[in-house]
């Protein structure tokens, strides 16, 4: 099982103040508690991590650095474009 092999995460999320520490936007694991996929946020350093499993199973990382939570939008479709094509 696991994620299929093309899907959309799409979200909307209002803040008044974003979050000064890190946290997670969405975070999916399998039934032994590991990384399918995941999207987390840290304002303080700027970046934008996603995590997801690639074709061999094994649990890929892409950093985006010097990412403002507002240009977020522009990290999710170079996401798309470099390591889901």
């Amino acid at each position: 099982m696991g994620l299929p092999d093309q899907f959309s995460f799409i979200t909307t999320w209002r803040t008044r103040k974003p979050p000064k520490t890190p946290w997670s936007l969405i975070s999916l694991s399998d039934i032994r508690n590991r990384t399918q996929f995941a999207v987390a946020l840290n304002p303080r350093d700027e970046t934008v991590e996603f995590s997801i499993i690639d074709f061999e199973g094994k649990l890929q990382r892409v950093l985006f650095a010097n990412v403002n939570v507002r240009d977020f939008i522009f990290a999710v479709s170079v996401f798309e474009t470099f390591i889901c094509s």
